[in-house]
């Protein structure tokens, strides 16, 4: 029998596909965002900016920074060969880049946990650094693109998750 990695060593593309618990996130951060702005300015115009008002105008700026950081960095949209990568942020919203493989250094996998259960994120490494990353969370297609990299990508193996580490993270655009 072969293995997974074998059987993506054609040259088919393979595309990620968004889960609908992700797209499903957008619109709800969205509208929280939204009301929170809309109380924000609403204080603004009447005067009543009290130090409670300060500190929801500091607890939506972090929604807002979160939420945007979030987009950017997980809520990807990504193209797999076996000689490129396209990556397009936020939903595939923007600019895709292209990528060959050879740019790359590699790839590891991060267990992530939540309420709702453990994710595996796959990180893109490019010149040491993150480049993207692609999980069981966002795309539904997860241990196919994963076995599509792992055929033509080194795998430095999984890297145990550190809270402060991923927040630090978070906040770097």
């Amino acid at each position: 029998m072969r293995s997974i990695s074998s059987m993506y060593k054609n040259n088919r593309m393979i595309q990620s596909k968004l889960s609908a618990w992700a797209l499903g996130l957008l619109p709800i951060l969205s509208i929280s965002i939204l009301f929170m702005l809309y109380i924000t300015i609403m204080r603004l115009l009447t005067n009543t900016f009290s130090n409670e008002a300060f500190g929801f105008t500091c607890v939506f700026i972090l929604f807002l920074w979160l939420l945007i950081v979030e987009l950017y960095h997980k809520a990807i949209s990504i193209a797999i060969s076996d000689d490129t990568i396209q990556v397009s942020r936020v939903l595939g919203c923007l600019k895709t880049k292209r990528l060959t493989i050879s740019e790359f250094d590699g790839f590891y996998t991060v267990i992530m946990p939540s309420k709702t259960g453990n994710y595996e994120y796959l990180f893109l490494i490019k010149d040491n650094e993150r480049f993207c990353s692609i999980s069981e969370f966002y795309h539904v297609n997860y241990h196919e693109l994963k076995a599509k990299l792992a055929a033509t990508l080194k795998d430095t193996g999984p890297i145990k998750f550190n809270f402060l580490t991923e927040l630090i993270k978070a906040f770097k655009l």
